[in-house]
């Protein structure tokens, strides 16, 4: 019994006498402010009690918006990221997080594109619910995911001036599916720790990649002299086709990611070798805030 149905218990002394169905007198009449409460204690019984919320993990808990700079070998600064958490809904009792990513960057001014993602977290099954890609610069493309299941994804692809095409993948849901900012947020929920993996697949848009997640433990974050220490974690993107088969269209992809040192683990730093030099991408600023009541 709960301390809910115990308290209401002992609210009610007259319904629970010592020597009832010992007497044979008759039972005097109820008073009317305890037949409203019987009554109300009944309906209250009947009404579904809804479980509490599961609390978020640490780096969902609060608001936040980060900026990150974008640069490349010798060229230098050639672009700039945004990824914020923002608020949640609630969606039939699951929690959902908004998490969203902006980018844009060019090479010497040239060929200037810019990539966005909005997407909905669910910080339970720690999985991308539904998201929404935008490209733009050379073809412009709006890619929109709905994942009501794990591993039932209904996507739908729209370019300008063409009716959208839309198709229905089923993979395996012992291997999440996500979108690359939901990649983060898992990052940071559940890194591996040290010697430990795990297996994900990102769709960038409709190119599905099957990525291998390393952990590498507490080390000293590069360029600042060991002064401030994060938690590495290795990875490895793979080019796949949706039948889990190796793909030639793309080359594969390796990066390392650090993570404060932190219950936050903001990304602070992400590397990615791509041909003569590696792309980096560093934090400039964080900001972490409450979310309203």
């Amino acid at each position: 019994m709960s301390a809910i149905w115990f308290l209401l218990a002992l609210a009610h002394p007259s319904l629970m006498s010592a020597d009832w169905g010992l007497s044979h007198q008759p039972r005097p009449l109820v008073a009317p402010e305890t037949v409203r409460l019987a009554l109300h204690t009944t309906l209250f019984r009947r009404l579904p009690l809804r479980p509490p919320l599961s609390p978020l993990p640490a780096p969902l808990a609060l608001r936040e918006e980060a900026v990150y700079r974008v640069s490349y070998g010798l060229l230098g600064s050639i672009g700039q990221l945004h990824l914020s958490i923002a608020d949640e809904r609630d969606e039939g009792g699951r929690r959902l997080i908004k998490v969203a990513g902006r980018g844009e960057g060019s090479i010497l001014g040239l060929g200037r594109s810019e990539k966005s993602v909005d997407a909905e977290f669910d910080p339970v099954t720690l999985g991308a619910r539904r998201w929404t890609m935008i490209r733009t610069g050379g073809e412009d493309v709006t890619d929109v995911i709905d994942q009501a299941q794990a591993g039932v994804l209904r996507m739908a692809r729209q370019k300008p001036g063409t009716p959208p095409s839309t198709k229905q993948v089923v993979f395996s849901a012992a291997t999440p599916t996500m979108d690359p900012v939901g990649l983060l947020m898992r990052l940071r929920a559940a890194p591996p720790v040290a010697g430990q993996s795990a297996v994900l697949q990102v769709l960038d848009g409709q190119a599905l990649w099957r990525v291998n997640l390393t952990g590498v433990g507490r080390q000293a974050l590069p360029e600042t002299e060991g002064r401030v220490f994060a938690v590495r974690v290795d990875g490895r993107a793979d080019p796949i086709y949706y039948d889990g088969h190796d793909a030639d269209d793309r080359p594969r992809r390796t990066f390392a990611v650090w993570l404060s040192d932190d219950d936050a683990r903001v990304p602070l730093r992400l590397t990615m070798p791509i041909g003569i030099a590696d792309v980096v991408i560093q934090l400039v600023e964080a900001s972490r805030t409450p979310r309203a009541p």
